[in-house]
């Protein structure tokens, strides 16, 4: 599995952004030149033919890969789903809108697509047209984590290879569940796992050894648990009902801790 720069064919993992009205061809080759992925921002053109001009500058400027960001909500976007093709662009990002009707023929051009995400909801919905881009993601919190450090998480083969093909083999039937926790723009965490049926599997989840002591891993594990419920998923299997059991899963499974509320009122 590839990481992110690897992905975009950059020398840095770093996107710049498709700032409207700032983001033209000329900005984008200049970040691309940089070793960024240079991204023309749509967001902001009153035609087309606007759009085409600046990525055939883009073209003129720059031998490395480039973008071009697509408001879906911009009344020309099914226009500039035509033009990315049409004109070779390499990357799509999009934002303000689910792209899905549009996947098919940008993948089938060769391009790759990095949906901007918003919502734990609208993951679901992404998730088959993102699983390379979102492993990435992953894969990058966990080079930042005890289990990174340690040479012994996903980082690392055979493991990297295996979740990789989980994750696109869940992603096509659409059952992956993936949520990440964030910090100022900053992935610091992740859970991962699958669907089958009302039935969730866990299979991963890992966090920044920077953030340890704010408990990110259980935070992520409430959130996960609160998604699944609305989803209405009855049953969050962790693997603990054979073999020898791990105690930090039993702390997520069949554990039945007693709580008890205390009331202090002044005299």
């Amino acid at each position: 599995m590839k990481l992110l720069n690897e992905i975009l064919g950059t020398k840095y993992p770093i996107i710049q952004g498709g700032m409207a009205n700032i983001a033209t061809g000329e900005f984008a080759a200049a970040c691309s030149n940089a070793g960024a992925l240079g991204l023309i921002g749509a967001g902001g053109m009153r035609d087309a033919d606007t759009l085409r001009e600046n990525i055939r500058r883009c073209k003129a400027l720059t031998d490395q890969p480039f973008g071009v960001n697509i408001m879906l909500m911009h009344p020309l976007a099914d226009e500039f789903a035509k033009i990315v093709v049409e004109e070779g662009v390499q990357v799509v990002t999009t934002g303000a809108g689910n792209p899905g009707k549009y996947i098919a023929a940008w993948k089938a051009a060769g391009i790759k697509v990095l949906p901007v995400v918003a919502a734990a909801t609208l993951a679901i919905h992404l998730e088959r047209a993102g699983a390379d881009a979102v492993y990435a993601r992953m894969l990058a919190v966990e080079q930042r984590s005890w289990k990174g450090v340690g040479h012994c998480g996903m980082t690392e083969s055979p493991a990297r290879e295996f979740y990789a093909d989980m994750i696109r083999r869940l992603a096509v039937q659409g059952t992956a569940r993936v949520m990440f926790a964030r910090h100022e723009g900053q992935d610091i965490g992740f859970i991962f796992g699958g669907m089958l049926g009302p039935c969730y599997r866990g299979q991963q989840f890992s966090y920044d050894a920077a953030w340890k002591d704010l408990s990110i891993g259980n935070l992520l594990q409430v959130e996960q648990i609160r998604w699944l419920c609305e989803e209405g998923a009855v049953r969050y299997d962790m693997g603990t009902a054979s073999g020898e059991p791990m105690a930090y899963k039993l702390h997520w499974t069949e554990a039945h801790p007693t709580s008890q509320t205390w009331f202090l009122q002044p005299r």
